[in-house]
């Protein structure tokens, strides 16, 4: 349900960007109920961080790497949903921690018949309801220029979104002009077109809310009331996108209390969740958008939680985390090895394996190998001017040789595919990632040569990798991620989501949200950090 402000915008679930210093008590813990060592595991980290009792969350699942897409959106997206608000902790919990056991990926949309048959429909209504709101905004627009002289659209998208926008700030600048206007006969005149336009673009619900924002209407608290049962439906209806019913019902209720303007945008909504062209994506980097209604499953969306957004996000949006590995001894031993860097603060030379653009393109023909090459540049040359602590770079083509680094706290490079060949051991409580491609597209199965795997059979506390091909610019930025790591001011979990540019994607982070290696011995001052990324950890 959307009721319109002013007649057009739509009401949405407002948060504020996620503060800093996520705590044990924002925490809620998954686990696969048909895996019962990712159970135990949940236990054990609980008593060890001090989550507070009630925040594991046992799901039917299916053992192995992938869910299908309709268990996920009618099992997982329903459950989390309904665990959170009966337990009132949907005000509370920031962060979602997947564990051993959760299936690692989602599989792609399978379309049906009957979805395809239900996009064409939703596609020949666009295309009858769409030129009306043009033709409707296009109106309103040319009635303001003829109060305002001034006036001029500021936006020419036609967009839903810009729609909306157009239409507002036409009716915003009509009203300013009837306000000064000093013939009331023409005023009032204007005032009528305006309101029929209105009626057409945002329904029943324009009216509905002018009652209820009129103080002097007697029928004020009616009309609250009203729209409270309305969004209620309306949001019951959302909770339930993957049923084709609830969102037929969905469509005739915008069209109704919601007008054109609506109606245009439940069904440019709808058309992009049905769409089937690649939906795969990590399951934890789905469930950020947990509270998310229709938004497009197709690629990828930029992440609402990355530090260079700023304002307030259409609705919540969650941290996610993984306490997964090969094995659940491996988990308990990350959680264990966690836990004592983060009081012992966490020593060791960083490696920084770069050369990868000269391996992939030895020619210079592809400008975004070269640009990631910058920023392992970057980070180099940050920690070469501030950091005491010991630096390694190699910029050979090919990955390390064996024996480059012994001790190693912080890793990054790139790239060798899935085959994992470490020429460095780590530290207790390290913390990297290696740059390509599927290196999380299994995490359980003998065998696996994926560096996510290696790196934490080897001991890495915290590592991230894609569930398939990601492109490169779903990684995180390693001038970005480790520089904060190393200021000690933000959790695991903090670091991977400001500055993680994606979600509804392939990539995943693997270790202990609450986890500060650099929490008692910084290896870089907040003032350190280039200017520009200094917002991230306020």
């Amino acid at each position: 349900m959307m009721i319109p402000r002013f007649g057009l915008g739509v009401v949405l679930l407002l948060c504020s960007i996620a503060r800093a210093g996520l705590q044990a008590d924002e925490l809620l813990l998954i686990t696969n109920k048909n895996v019962p060592a990712g159970k135990a595991l949940a236990e054990f980290y609980a008593q060890a961080r001090g989550v507070p009792a009630g925040r594991i969350v046992s799901l039917d699942l299916p053992q192995g790497d992938e869910i299908s897409f309709d268990a996920y959106e009618r099992s997982v997206v329903p459950a989390l949903r309904q665990a959170l608000s009966a337990g009132g902790l949907d005000q509370k919990v920031r962060c979602l921690v997947t564990f051993f056991g959760v299936p690692l990926r989602i599989s792609g949309r399978v379309a049906t018949t009957a979805e395809r048959d239900e996009v064409q429909a939703i596609n020949k209504e666009l295309a009858v309801v769409k030129p009306q709101v043009v033709a409707a905004v296009q109106d309103l627009e040319a009635q303001a220029a003829t109060l305002d002289a001034g006036f001029a659209p500021k936006v020419v998208a036609d967009d839903p979104d810009a729609l909306g926008q157009r239409a507002d700030m036409a009716i915003r600048a009509m009203v300013r002009s009837l306000n000064a206007a000093k013939d009331p006969a023409k005023a009032q005149e204007a005032g009528e077109r305006v309101k029929t336009v209105l009626a057409k673009l945002a329904g029943k619900g324009s009216a509905l809310e002018n009652l209820a924002r009129s103080p002097a209407s007697t029928q004020q608290a009616e009309a609250q009331d009203q729209i409270r049962q309305l969004q209620h439906d309306a949001q019951e209806l959302q909770s339930s996108r993957f049923d084709p019913a609830a969102r037929k019902k969905l469509r005739e209720f915008n069209a109704e209390w919601t007008g054109l303007l609506g109606q245009v945008r439940v069904l440019t909504q709808q058309a992009d969740y049905l769409s089937a062209t690649e939906t795969m994506a990590a399951v934890d980097n789905e469930l950020p958008l947990l509270w998310w209604q229709a938004y497009p499953r197709g690629r990828w969306l930029g992440n609402p939680l990355h530090w260079r957004v700023s304002g307030r996000l259409p609705f919540p949006t969650l941290m996610v985390m993984r306490l997964d590995a090969p094995t659940d001894k491996i988990v308990q031993q990350l959680i264990e090895s966690s836990l004592a860097t983060e009081k012992a603060g966490l020593t060791g030379p960083i490696l920084i394996d770069a050369g990868g653009a000269k391996k992939l393109d030895p020619s210079m023909k592809k400008p975004g190998y070269w640009q990631f090459e910058h920023l392992l540049g970057d980070l180099r040359d940050l920690l070469k001017k501030h950091n005491n602590l010991e630096l390694i770079y190699d910029d050979a083509p090919a990955i390390v040789p064996p024996g480059t680094a012994s001790g190693v706290a912080l890793y990054c490079g790139w790239y060798q595919l899935r085959d994992y060949r470490p020429g460095f051991t780590l530290a207790r409580g390290a913390v990297g990632y290696h740059v390509a491609s599927y290196e999380l597209a299994s995490l359980h199965n003998p065998g696996e040569k994926g560096w996510v795997a290696g790196l934490l059979k080897d001991g890495i506390c915290g590592t991230v990798g894609p569930v398939s091909e990601p492109y490169l610019s779903a990684f995180p930025p390693p001038d970005e991620f480790f520089p904060l790591l190393l200021t000690g001011k933000l959790t695991l979990a903090e670091v991977f989501w400001k500055t993680e540019p994606s979600t509804s994607w392939m990539m995943s982070m693997i270790g202990d949200p609450l986890y500060v290696p650099y929490l008692h011995a910084p290896g870089l001052k907040a003032e350190d950090l280039p200017e520009k990324l200094r917002p991230a950890i306020k």
